[in-house]
């Protein structure tokens, strides 16, 4: 006893922290429609909702999945969007995505995580996700897949399916 191990670890200094590269001259596509954003973490929520409201989407933000469901189930097509995070306590992003999916199988879902290599993409189709984001996510890449996936739900035949829906469902 007595003797021991001094290890001495040399890391290279650097000056800076290298940003991700965003294109120059590419302008983030805007919008009007609702969203849902939802996410667990309050700076995380904070920072995309504010994102989105500078594109011109209207966000309605919930801190807790269960939360998010109890909100769209009282008014499911009131969202033209869901973004969630996938790691929430009590209900993942795949299981929340999954719910709403069977209340409005036409709403597009995108699914935002740290840990990717985790989730079956064959799986989260089936539970409606459309587009799977590592995070953290950039402004350009949040701003051309939310338009993408709304214009999608415009340009189809299952948007008049859901505009049938919601007019049944209010009595007309």
């Amino acid at each position: 006893m007595g003797k021991g191990s001094i290890f001495r670890i040399l890391i290279p200094r650097i000056e800076s922290v290298p940003e991700k590269q965003i294109p120059s001259g590419i302008e983030c596509p805007r919008g009007s429609e609702t969203i849902m954003l939802v996410d667990d973490e309050e700076l995380v929520l904070k920072m995309t909702a504010e994102m989105l409201t500078d594109l011109g989407y209207k966000v309605i933000s919930h801190i807790s999945s269960i939360e998010a469901y109890r909100a769209f189930r009282e008014n499911p097509y009131r969202f033209d969007l869901l973004i969630t995070d996938q790691t929430m306590p009590k209900m993942t992003g795949i299981g929340l995505a999954s719910k709403i999916h069977e209340i409005d199988e036409w709403l597009p879902i995108i699914l935002c995580s740290g840990f990717d290599a985790d989730i079956n993409r064959e799986i989260i189709h089936e539970r409606g996700v459309r587009a799977l984001l590592n995070k953290p996510v950039l402004r350009i890449e949040l701003a051309q897949k939310t338009r993408i996936f709304l214009n999608e739900s415009l340009n189809t035949k299952v948007h008049k399916q859901r505009e049938e829906k919601i007019f049944m469902q209010n009595g007309y």
